[in-house]
């Protein structure tokens, strides 16, 4: 978070913890300044979206994670450490989240990119096997029958399919 947005941050925090903006209004001018650089300084690390998220949720009061900053200090020098603290766990759990709907949406890409079949295995295997048994002189219903009862007897449990990386399709758990 730079600057600019920590000031936005301090003053939506402020709005919602109104003793907070009392009790900086009250520290001297010579005293107040260094305090909130130094504030702004360790609010960096976070974005702000997940401080205001944890700010948001520390102002419900409903999750037992984000506390008021009173009950967890009583003491308002923390304020920065106690949100920082807790947009960190914030930001972790966004991360998380988003990594695991990246990875459904890559596996679902996947599927659809490269061809997995219903069977959960590539598209790529079956279609070799059904040239393999053309070249061999299988007439076409006949291979294709094959390649179904290939494909039946193929595990249908786990992810399986064609990566690219793989090169020529080969099945993969």
């Amino acid at each position: 978070m730079n600057r600019p947005e920590f000031d936005t941050w301090l003053d939506r925090y402020c709005t919602l913890f109104p003793e907070t903006s009392a009790w900086i209004s009250r520290i001297p001018d010579n005293t107040r300044g260094p305090m909130l650089d130094a504030w702004a300084e360790l609010m960096a690390e976070v974005e702000y979206r997940d401080a205001a998220a944890a700010t948001d949720r520390m102002f419900s009061g409903d999750d037992p994670q984000y506390p008021p900053l009173g009950i967890l200090f009583g003491d308002r020098e923390k304020t920065p450490s106690h949100v920082r603290r807790l947009a960190l766990m914030s930001r972790n759990s966004r991360l998380a989240r988003e990594s695991e709907d990246n990875e459904k949406r890559r596996t679902a890409g996947d599927r659809r990119l490269y061809g997995t079949s219903r069977y959960k295995h590539s598209m790529g295997e079956l279609f070799r096997f059904l040239m393999g048994r053309l070249a061999e002189g299988i007439e076409r219903q006949q291979a294709v029958r094959e390649m179904r009862e290939m494909a039946d007897k193929l595990p249908e449990t786990g992810e399986r399919g064609y990566r690219p990386t793989d090169g020529y399709g080969e099945l993969f758990k």
